[in-house]
């Protein structure tokens, strides 16, 4: 089996923070892991671990509703006042497990390769990441001849240690300053002539998926399909682009700016996506979001993993494309 996905947590053994440090993410907001929809088998745990590995740490936090995490950023102010905070918590990462089979003359070995990417942004009252720490783990485990029951535990246990790492961090994280009211973006001037939206790739610093540039290349595409002007952005922390965006659309004379999340699954016979697309005005507010998913089946067995998970997300970014881009068609095949 192997399995792909964007954010996992579970709780890790940290130590506690100094007083001050303490004190300011205590008095923050944790937004949770899983955004609206999802249906990520390790979102209803993430969110109490990661939670509870603050508490731990002598940082307990408020823990709110699911939201879009753009959309958390973008109404950081509001969310702040409405939750007496001075900051939010915000996680995303992605991983990975791989069922490795060694067979023998007598007997068949199962190994389960397993990859985790974590990271946690500190977003202040004005919706800027003031702080970001990031983690990596890999445990390889074996069931020698008896293929594993329950190999989600295993995931569970690599972002254990990925969340003791970033909430040690937190120790070092700057005094956040209380902001009353949001400030605004900067909004970069509307070129003159047709839309020009800037992609931003899949992969980020941090948590990069090694799909990420095909993913990337294939959502361009689409679009360029639909006779949509795109450009490329270099990756970035999406959590940025809330107040980044009027310097990234003027630095790429862009009118607005698509931003895709994917959560990938790949089971023994199946792999499902999970993709959610938003659109970004140069004044860093969304103004429309997109969530589409698929499966696609695996084949043989002695199928490519990676080539499946870029098939399954290209499958759906289709529909997502025809949720936020009402009324463009792709091109005829033939014409291609």
């Amino acid at each position: 089996m192997v399995k792909s996905g964007v954010f996992a947590l579970v709780l890790g053994a940290a130590c506690l923070l100094p007083a001050a440090s303490a004190a300011q993410a205590a008095n923050a907001v944790l937004i949770p892991y899983g955004e609206p929809g999802t249906k990520d088998p390790h979102a209803a745990q993430i969110t109490d671990t990661l939670a509870a590995a603050l508490q731990k740490a002598g940082a307990p936090v408020k823990v709110v509703a699911p939201v879009d995490h753009l959309d958390a950023v973008a109404n950081a102010a509001e969310i702040c006042r409405d939750n007496g905070a001075t900051s939010l918590l915000i996680p995303e990462g992605r991983y990975e497990q791989t069922q490795k089979v060694i067979r023998a003359v007598l007997t068949t070995v199962y190994t389960y390769p397993t990859h985790v990417e974590l990271r946690l942004d500190r977003i202040d009252c004005a919706g800027r990441v003031v702080w970001s720490a990031t983690a990596t783990k890999d445990i390889v485990r074996s069931n020698g001849i008896i293929q594993a029951t329950n190999i989600g535990a295993t995931i569970d246990d690599a972002f254990r240690d990925a969340v003791a790492t970033v909430v040690s961090q937190l120790a070092s994280a700057p005094a956040i300053a209380a902001v009353p009211t949001a400030v605004a973006a900067t909004a970069a001037a509307t070129p003159d002539g047709p839309q020009t939206y800037l992609i931003v790739p899949f992969g980020q610093p941090g948590i990069g998926d090694p799909r990420s540039k095909d993913l990337t290349g294939s959502l361009s595409k689409y679009m360029t399909d639909r006779k949509l002007a795109v450009k490329i952005a270099q990756p970035v922390d999406r959590l940025t682009l809330v107040k980044d965006a009027g310097t990234m659309c003027s630095q790429n004379a862009a009118t607005a700016i698509l931003v895709p999340d994917l959560r990938l699954e790949q089971g023994p016979t199946k792999t499902h996506a999970e993709l959610r697309l938003a659109l970004l005005g140069c004044d860093g507010r969304p103004k429309a979001h997109a969530f589409a998913e698929t499966d696609v089946g695996n084949g043989f067995a002695n199928f490519n993993p990676g080539a499946v998970m870029v098939n399954v997300g290209e499958q759906a970014t289709k529909p997502a494309l025809d949720q936020l881009f009402p009324g463009t068609t792709p091109a005829p095949a033939a014409s291609r």
